[in-house]
């Protein structure tokens, strides 16, 4: 699977800059620059790439920068020479904050964080730059959403890594029922349950969730303007998570039938046809709003895209 970090390109968007004669304000510059641009060569790669999920046509329109990206690099390098100019230049925090930017670098050290998989100080640092933009009276509300987003993206990013590894497991144990005793399928069906209920959705709030990570998502969105630019990208994300949520329940549903949990369980059943019930209703109201969203509505080749894999 490849979706995880499919989405995280949609927020290489163009911070400005007051000035860059100055210390503190050249590093902000630098680090700007190198992010976009570590964002653009990751879309190039990804463009046209079979297993990625689908993506706006005009995405390209908001990727800025001031050359072009080595094609020889990884985006990574990109992302970390962006980092550290970031963490140079917050060194000068009051010249920051006395030019009016200071909530801008942090958002570029937050996103930066973020792609080098530090998510804890991409977590603080989106909080700090969220406290900085509201009192930056330039600050967009594109650039408040995403950081008040960033929790969401990073834990819909986290839970991917642990789903697919439990996806894994139950699409090999699938392949093999024989190897598996009445006990043995009933107990991994548990197991996968309870994962489920921890990465993907509950109720219960869980930060590292899909469920979690896209309520705040959509909490996110509220900071700007229901046709601003910004919401696609943040939908794109949210569907990146429905993907993960889907392709979890797939693989407990698939184990299940083939292991006979499913056929001798009714609780196993009904939790298993209730969850895939409820993802649908879901699925099917965020596919509104993309449709809402995007030129063509639900005839936009990309629509059609989503509309498929989920």
């Amino acid at each position: 699977m490849k979706q995880r970090v499919v989405f995280q390109f949609f927020i290489a968007i163009a911070l400005f800059v007051t000035a860059t004669g100055c210390a503190g304000l050249k590093e902000y510059k630098k680090a700007q620059d190198a992010f976009n641009l570590g964002a653009s060569l990751e879309m190039k790669q990804r463009t046209g790439q079979a297993n990625d999920l689908p993506a706006s046509a005009d995405l390209i329109d908001f990727f800025p920068t001031s050359g072009q990206p080595d094609m020889n690099l990884k985006p990574a390098s990109y992302y970390q020479s962006a980092y550290e100019q970031v963490n140079k230049a917050l060194k000068a925090t009051e010249k920051l904050k006395s030019n009016e930017v200071l909530g801008e670098a942090l958002s570029i050290k937050a996103l930066a964080a973020w792609k080098l998989g530090k998510y804890e100080e991409a977590r603080e640092a989106a909080k700090a730059a969220g406290a900085e933009l509201e009192k930056e009276p330039d600050a967009g509300a594109r650039d408040k959403a995403l950081m008040a987003a960033t929790g969401g993206l990073i834990a819909i990013d986290m839970a991917h890594d642990t789903i697919s590894k439990m996806n894994k497991t139950l699409l090999d144990a699938a392949q093999k029922p024989e190897n598996f005793t009445k006990e043995q399928a009933t107990e991994l069906y548990e197991q996968s349950k309870m994962h489920f209920e921890q990465f993907v959705f509950s109720r219960q709030i869980s930060r590292n969730s899909i469920w979690q990570g896209i309520q705040t998502i959509d909490e996110a969105k509220m900071k700007a303007e229901p046709t601003h630019e910004i919401q696609r990208y943040l939908l794109m994300a949210q569907l990146s998570g429905l993907k993960n949520w889907t392709d979890a329940l797939n693989a407990i549903d698939t184990a299940a039938k083939r292991l006979g949990v499913k056929s001798s369980n009714n609780a196993a059943k009904d939790w298993i046809e209730g969850q895939k019930s409820f993802y649908r209703t879901t699925r099917d109201g965020y596919l509104e709003k993309l449709a809402g969203l995007i030129p063509g509505g639900k005839t936009a080749p990309v629509y059609v895209s989503w509309e498929k894999i989920l």
